[in-house]
């Protein structure tokens, strides 16, 4: 990483003339290797003295590390930056670009817990790409997070059609990881208002492609999978679906695993084993469905 890094600044230092006009050329070449190293555009960022920038190219270092956080998944912890980001981007001709800015708002709120101003700042972005055209990937990724969000509000209903919309989106585009993300979202929300079918036909969708990209396990798919045969009353489907699943589900789901696999097993007149698991989620330090 470390040599990565240092081939990285050594190419920013050699192609000054590459820049946007108006623009440090280090900072054009940082926004260009966010997409596929965020890590390393903040190791780059951490070599520019800050206050040797114009004033523009500082506006310009904030909204970089701002997206180079958010897409190296580091959780915000404050909105002092953003704020400052998107008081700056308000005056910018650029439409698409302070859409994009309101969009790492939202990020930045819904991080914090704040979910009504992170679905304000959401809305306000999708307006302006609705009204200016511009960035299709931009565009399903705020669609995306309002039906997440919303779904997170149990607003199930409301977000069925942002979720659908994307869905359709990563269709035209076949772009398959994100379609295998969306059509699971789209199922959990149609399990969550007990549309059992349509929940178990999306899950299934969801699982194939995942298969296709093998970016991920399909034991998350099961894991949903075996909540609606349950919920179905096919217990000893659920079974089969749930036992493999306990063995291999990640730490993030293993409470929500272990609150089904109770009810599973229970109904499956196994009690040993739904004591079993009951005892592990209720001694787990993470408190999510301990009252299962």
């Amino acid at each position: 990483m470390i040599y990565r890094v240092a081939i990285a600044l050594t190419f920013l230092l050699l192609i000054p003339g590459c820049s946007e006009p108006g623009h440090d050329g280090r900072l054009t070449r940082i926004e260009e290797t966010i997409p596929e190293s965020p890590e390393e555009a903040l190791s780059c960022l951490d070599s520019i003295n800050y206050e040797s920038l114009t004033d523009a190219d500082k506006q310009y270092f904030d909204f970089l590390t701002i997206k180079s956080q958010d897409k190296a998944f580091i959780r915000h912890t404050s909105d002092s930056l953003i704020l400052k980001v998107i008081e700056r981007e308000d005056k910018n001709t650029n439409k698409e670009r302070y859409a994009e800015t309101l969009y790492y708002g939202a990020r930045v709120y819904h991080d914090l817990g704040d979910l009504p101003t992170a679905l304000n700042y959401y809305q306000n972005a999708l307006d302006i790409l609705t009204e200016e055209g511009g960035d299709i990937s931009l565009r399903g990724s705020i669609l995306s997070q309002i039906g997440d969000l919303l779904n997170t509000l149990r607003l199930y209903e409301q977000a069925i059609p942002y979720v659908e919309e994307v869905i359709m989106a990563d269709s035209v585009s076949k772009d398959s990881v994100n379609l295998m993300y969306d059509t699971e979202l789209l199922g959990s929300i149609h399990l969550h208002v007990k549309n059992y079918d349509s929940a178990e036909l999306l899950f299934n969708k969801s699982k194939e492609f995942a298969k296709r990209t093998a970016l991920a396990d399909t034991t998350r798919h099961n894991l949903y999978l075996a909540a609606i045969k349950y919920y179905k009353g096919q217990i000893d489907s659920a079974l089969n679906l749930i036992r493999p699943t306990m063995l291999n589900i990640d730490s993030i789901s293993r409470n929500t695993a272990l609150a089904y696999a109770c009810h599973i097993y229970r109904q499956a007149s196994i009690p040993d084993t739904a004591l079993m698991y009951a005892y592990e989620l209720l001694h787990s330090k993470n408190p999510h469905n301990r009252k299962t």
